[in-house]
């Protein structure tokens, strides 16, 4: 029984060290080709990335040069009139923010309407008046003026 108990032993040694020579040799050629796997994969996706920035960079130049072509509203003509562009170049420097503006305060009407609307189960009065006034008439009326300044502005472009 002991020399079958040896015997045993020095195989499972064999099998443990023949394991361990596997899997020393075999793990850097496994390693080697991920990481030529893995340039592969990084060159195509640096391809695209190339070319997606050519694109971004000729879509930036040409709305750069769109900006350049664009005429200012010059203030000229009798006095209501120059007072009118006045207003109207005043309004077009701050569109930008104006829509942003109009745009945060409808949201927060909206939200603040719906929530109202939400929690007042009980009272129907209050339910209606945050619905017609919270989430319809300000955002109507925020839309409404937004679109009558960007048409005002327009007139005199």
């Amino acid at each position: 029984m002991g020399k079958h108990s040896a015997l045993r032993w020095q195989r499972i040694v064999l099998v443990i060290l023949f394991g361990c020579a596997v899997f020393l040799f075999v793990s850097p050629a496994v390693v080697y080709g991920e990481e030529t796997y893995i340039q592969e994969e990084t060159e195509q996706e640096n391809s695209i990335y190339d070319s997606l920035k050519e694109r971004i960079q000729d879509s930036w130049d040409s709305g750069i040069e769109s900006l350049e072509e664009v005429k200012t509203i010059e203030i000229t003509g009798n006095f209501a009139e120059r007072i009118l562009r006045t207003i109207a170049v005043v309004c077009y420097i701050n569109l930008k923010s104006i829509k942003a503006g109009a745009l945060l305060v409808g949201l927060v009407s909206f939200v603040l309407g719906a929530v109202v609307a939400l929690l007042a189960t009980k009272d129907k009065k209050m339910r209606k008046t945050a619905i017609s006034v919270g989430m319809m008439a300000v955002p109507a009326i925020l839309f409404t003026i937004v679109f009558g300044i960007s048409w005002f502005i327009s007139i005199f472009r």
